[in-house]
Parts: structure tokens; C-alpha cells; sequence
């Protein structure tokens, strides 16, 4: 195969020729996964149990677009957050280096011997923050620079009544509310404070929609092979896409990514890509139609 091989960790089955293997046990996590006009760029690392502790081995590739030749890659820099939230019982804050701001929510409480901190994400300019915990009452936004409360966002309907994500899609609020057990949830669009849309793809298993262009977001919906395109000013469907997997596919539920249920997206020009355990597929948004898969190997057996 094209490309120098990736290197495999001790305990780790050996790669492919090509460059990169899945292994077929469902421990392949996903830890990164980019596009540009030409290729794709991913990070994947396998945990092999020798004894009591696992051995993690990251494993990156590049693969070209247009042929799937794979050659090995490097782990793209973590972005640093701008925002650090510092939580304790005694109150919440949201630091910028040394600068920090006291957040208008109550201190972290003990229930059941553990002390669970808010699920806190700021927006694209981390002006605003959405909070979520077991003791408010809704959604909170505050304002980040001054910590005080902009909105409470009431959510959910019938038995959809635990929260499980809050996260700005632009302007707007995007909710997922789940049964509380089980993969059945409902998303939710807020603006200003207010509701004014619901999200049919849902996953309620963390995944973040994915921004195409302006205001169209791709949501995955459970299972992660099939995609909604959503124009989320408008809180309009605009199309639904499907990525089937082959029915002899040993490794395409072994790719953990985000979100166990979801499909990592990434863009190349006006093309979406896609990362499974199948392999990369290239997707026309404007026409739903997946034009090209480009399948990985399955490693071999250890010997």
C-alpha cells in the first residue's frame, strides 16, 4: 500500500500494508478527525487489556479523498480553552487565565455520596454560557463576562424529562432531552429565551451537530448512520442522509468516537465526510447521495 506504515504498540495487531487497520473488538476510539480539500486526517487509539491496565495505542492517518491511499499521520495540537470552569460546593466560576468571574448558580451538592459538576459550554465567542445540572430548574444562559442569568430555558415535554446537552448552534440553543434510560430523546431549538423549533435526528449520547455552512448544522441521529440536514435559523428539515453499511461488516460498529451512537463529520469544500468503522465516505450535502467509501482493512488476527 501507498504510504509508510502506521506504528503499532506493543500488544496492538500489527497494520496493514496500507497503513492503518481496524481491529475488529470494538476498541478502536476515534481521538480526532479533520478535512481539507484533499484529504482526511484521523487519530484513532486502541486500548489492549494486558493484565489489569490497558495499553493505549494512537494510531494517525492520512487518507487522500479522491484515491484512499493512507499514508501515517501526526496528532493535531489540543486546542487550549479560552474559558476554565473552577467548581466547588461553595460556588462556581469561569476563568480566563487569572481573571475569573463568579457564575450565578448554586454551589456543587452531594447527592448519593457524589458530587456532580455542571455540564457548562460557552459559544462561539464565549460571551454566553449554557448550564446544565441535576438541581436547576431548566437550561440556564448566563452571560459570561458579568456570571448573571440572561434566560432559564424550560425544556422537555411528556417523558422527555432528563437533559442531557445544551450547546449554541449560532444564535440559537440547541436542546436534547432524553426518556432518561435508553436511546429516545427530542431536540429542542431555543432563541432569546424562547423555543420556536424542535430536531427530529437526535442522539442522545453527546454528540455535537456539526455546522455545513452558515446557518445548516448536520445532526447524526442514534445509531450513526443516518444524518439530517437542518436549517437551524429556520428550524427546517432540509433533507435526511443515509449511510448504509454492507451487511458483512465485521468492523463497522468498531469505531468509538465522541459518541459511541454518532458519525464524526468533518468538511472538504463543499463535500461532507464521514468516519466510521467501515471507512471514510465523501457525501454531496446538496443531493444526500454518498458518493464514494473508501472501506478500511480489518487488522488480522493476533497470532
Amino acid at each position: 500500500g501507498s504510504g509508510s506504515a502506521v506504528a503499532a504498540g506493543s500488544g496492538s495487531a500489527a497494520p496493514s500494508k496500507a497503513g492503518f487497520c481496524i481491529v475488529p473488538d470494538g476498541t478502536n476510539s476515534l481521538t480526532s478527525f479533520t478535512a481539507d480539500a484533499k484529504a482526511a486526517m484521523f487519530c484513532v487509539a486502541n486500548e489492549v487489556y494486558t493484565g489489569d491496565a490497558p495499553v493505549v495505542t494512537p494510531a494517525c492517518a492520512t487518507l487522500d479523498l479522491a484515491t484512499g491511499a493512507l499514508a501515517s499521520g501526526t496528532a493535531p495540537a489540543a486546542p487550549k480553552p479560552e474559558l476554565e470552569f473552577k467548581q466547588a460546593k461553595d460556588g462556581v466560576q469561569a476563568c480566563k487565565g487569572a481573571a475569573c468571574v463568579k457564575l450565578d448558580v448554586p454551589g456543587l451538592t452531594e447527592h448519593d455520596g457524589a458530587v456532580t459538576p455542571y455540564a457548562i459550554t460557552p459559544n462561539g465567542d464565549g460571551t454566553l454560557l449554557t448550564v446544565i445540572g441535576n438541581d436547576l430548574k431548566g437550561v440556564l444562559v448566563l452571560d459570561a463576562k458579568t456570571g448573571k442569568k440572561k434566560h432559564t430555558l424550560k425544556v422537555g415535554d411528556g417523558d422527555y424529562t432528563c437533559t442531557e446537552q445544551a450547546e449554541f448552534l449560532g444564535d440559537a440553543v440547541y436542546v436534547v432531552n432524553s426518556v432518561c434510560a435508553g436511546p429516545g430523546g427530542k431536540g429542542y431549538l431555543f432563541r432569546n429565551g424562547k423555543q420556536y423549533g424542535t430536531v427530529g435526528a437526535v442522539n442522545v449520547y453527546g454528540s455535537s451537530p456539526f455546522q455545513l455552512d452558515g446557518d445548516v448544522w448536520a445532526f447524526s441521529g442514534f445509531g450513526g448512520t443516518d444524518l439530517e440536514l437542518v436549517d437551524v435559523k429556520a428550524a427546517k428539515s432540509i433533507r435526511k442522509i443515509e449511510i448504509p453499511n454492507p451487511e458483512e461488516c465485521a468492523s463497522c460498529d468498531s469505531l468509538n468516537g465522541e459518541s459511541q451512537m454518532a458519525t464524526p463529520l468533518a468538511k472538504s469544500g463543499t463535500k461532507l465526510v464521514a468516519i466510521s468503522g467501515l471507512g471514510v465516505s465523501v457525501i454531496d450535502p446538496q443531493t444526500g447521495k454518498v458518493e464514494k467509501t473508501h472501506r478500511f482493512e480489518v487488522c488480522p488476527p493476533k497470532k
